[in-house]
């Protein structure tokens, strides 16, 4: 494959960690298996090539990017990498590797995706090419754009452009029902807002969707969320009266107990840490229209 970074310059840097901003995501999330081998290859003193970032932007209507001249920067690769750096290893400054001469939000995804794909270090799966072509079709590319853009060939990415194609075109239409319904806009109005026909808008509200459903789905998620973690502190109780019976029958001693609490604490924070990075990511995609 082509480097995508071949007509750009770069530059390399030592970057604070608390300056990069990962708002740029082309992955559908963190895989902890490869935090994992990460972990042990820093352990192992061999060196990781460096991040990748551009100088943070902002992102103006025609789709273009200017830059902020903040002295901040965002991702473009390497978040498993930064992930390492700076939760595991509370790393304050890492190797990076600055690119400038992107111009569009599209150019942009386009070259994080082909840093990783299909020959990289963690080539994407089904599920991050799915999304990738969704970033790119709520930022309006042409459809005939994205295999280029992906540097896939067309037949290998026609059906996921499809498949993303219809499912962003059915949740737009569902939006356009909500305005309709909750807040009272007109079926032309709704449609043209979310930018779809307003036949297609006026069939689906033909087939009789419930209003109701969305806050049926949500109530069940939340209840199946809060059984989620009722049952992890259950668990956890059970567990902490395990050990004190343990170490009052001299089962375990009390440095033990300490270092079981001790793993507690950490596969806790590693899970919080997963949801803010899931949090980040749906942010990301919200604010880029894909909500």
């Amino acid at each position: 494959m082509v480097n995508p970074l071949a007509n750009l310059k770069t530059k390399g840097l030592m970057v604070p960690v608390e300056d990069i901003d990962t708002n740029t995501y082309v992955r559908t999330g963190i895989d902890q298996n490869r935090i994992e081998v990460l972990k042990l290859v820093v352990e192992s003193d061999v060196k990781l090539p460096p991040i990748v970032l551009v100088p943070s932007y902002e992102v103006l209507k025609n789709g273009e990017i200017s830059p902020l001249n903040n002295g901040r920067y965002s991702m473009v690769d390497g978040r498993h990498r930064l992930w390492v750096y700076k939760t595991i290893f509370d790393e304050k400054k890492v190797s990076s590797l600055i690119v400038n001469g992107i111009t569009t939000e599209a150019q942009l995804i386009s070259v994080a995706f082909q840093l990783n794909a299909p020959d990289g270090p963690l080539p994407p799966g089904k599920n991050d090419i799915e999304h990738t072509v969704g970033e790119l079709l709520r930022r309006k590319v042409p459809k005939k754009e994205i295999p280029n853009l992906l540097g896939m060939p067309e037949v290998a990415i026609k059906k996921f452009i499809n498949d993303v194609e219809a499912r962003v075109s059915h949740a737009a239409t569902v939006r356009a029902f909500r305005r309709v319904v909750t807040d009272e806009v007109s079926v032309q109005d709704a449609a043209k807002a979310e930018g779809i026909p307003p036949e297609k808008l006026k069939n689906f509200m033909a087939a009789g969707r419930r209003v109701d459903v969305r806050k049926q789905d949500t109530d069940r998620t939340i209840r199946e969320v809060n059984e989620l973690f009722n049952s992890v502190s259950r668990s956890i109780r059970g567990t902490s009266r395990s050990l004190t019976k343990r170490y009052e029958d001299g089962d375990v001693t009390s440095d033990d107990v300490i270092d079981i609490y001790a793993k507690m604490e950490q596969g806790l924070s590693k899970a919080m840490k997963i949801v803010k990075d899931l949090t980040d990511r749906f942010i990301a995609k919200a604010e880029s229209g894909g909500e």
